[in-house]
Parts: C-alpha cells; sequence; structure tokens
C-alpha cells in the first residue's frame, strides 16, 4: 500500500518525533506532493528540520500527474487547498493500491467520493500500536495537542477507546 500525505499529519508525527512509524508500518512507499513539501518548508521549526531528515530516506516528494483535472474529479476537488488537491490527485494516480494520510475534513470528504481511502495521524497511530510499535497512543495524542496540534476531544476519546486505552 502506497501512502500519499498532507501536511498536517507528518507535521503532527514531526511535533511528536514519530515521524520513523510511517516506514515502520510498512507502507510500499511514503510520498508526499511538493505543494505539501513546499507548505511545510514555510513553516520552520523542529518539526521542519525532522521533516527534511526523513526527506532524505524514506519520505519522497513527488509530481503531481500532469493535465487537466477530470470533471469527475474536479466536482469533489475544487473547494480543497493546493495541497489536498494534489494529495487527492496523486492518490488518484497511484489506486488501487494506495492510502491518502489526511486531518482535514474537506480533503477526506473529497478523497472518500473518490473512493481514495483515508487515514488520519490518530489512525497512524493505532495502526502503529496494532502492529506492537508503540505501546500505548494517549501520551502521543496528548503531546500532539500540547505542541499546537488541534484534536478534539471526541477524536482523543474514540481513538483512545478503539485501542483499549
Amino acid at each position: 500500500m502506497n501512502l500519499v500525505c498532507n501536511a498536517g499529519p507528518i507535521i503532527a508525527l514531526a511535533k511528536i518525533n514519530q515521524l520513523p512509524l510511517l516506514e515502520q508500518l510498512g507502507f510500499s512507499s511514503v510520498a508526499i506532493p511538493q505543494t505539501v513539501f513546499y507548505e511545510i518548508l514555510a513553516k520552520p521549526g523542529i518539526e521542519t528540520v525532522r521533516i527534511l531528515e526523513v526527506a532524505q530516506t524514506f519520505l519522497k516528494v513527488c509530481q503531481c500527474p500532469a493535465g487537466k483535472i477530470p470533471a469527475h474529479v474536479d466536482v469533489h476537488t475544487r473547494n480543497l487547498d493546493p495541497g489536498e488537491l494534489e494529495v487527492a490527485l496523486v492518490s488518484l494516480s497511484l489506486l488501487p493500491n494506495c492510502m491518502a494520510l489526511l486531518d482535514d475534513a474537506a480533503g477526506r470528504r473529497a478523497c472518500r467520493q473518490l473512493n481514495i481511502p483515508v487515514m488520519g495521524f490518530a489512525g497512524i497511530l493505532l495502526l502503529a500500536k496494532q502492529k506492537s510499535l508503540v505501546c500505548e497512543i494517549a501520551p502521543y495524542l496528548r503531546e500532539a495537542r500540547s505542541k499546537g496540534y488541534w484534536l478534539s476531544d471526541g477524536l482523543i476519546k474514540l481513538v483512545t477507546s478503539a485501542a483499549g486505552e
């Protein structure tokens, strides 16, 4: 399974120093569209340094497929920001063996409408726990939140419950 990432979940994983989970989870490839990469670089900090480090190893910056966006795709993606749009377009080009990593509600909705499987930051942590890569996810969720990554109380409760915590 290929993973195509938007900025939010990548930044959240970088905030808690858990970017290596993406490689450890066994995805065939972990890609980030060029526009998303530029969005990340525009916000300098420790997260950016960590993301640049993994961009030298397993995280690959990729180009968005060229050409006009087909009408059936445009109808679902026209209101997305450029990064989310590129995540959807790159993911579409890799289907059926692809998943989009997005936390933004509009981006997730558009991908689902295009039959692109979607996972978010919390889902990555849950998957990591299921594969015994982490013992608990609640501390990571709290840490990301304390470092400025927005997570609702409801989402934290839902995910920690699913994790048996």
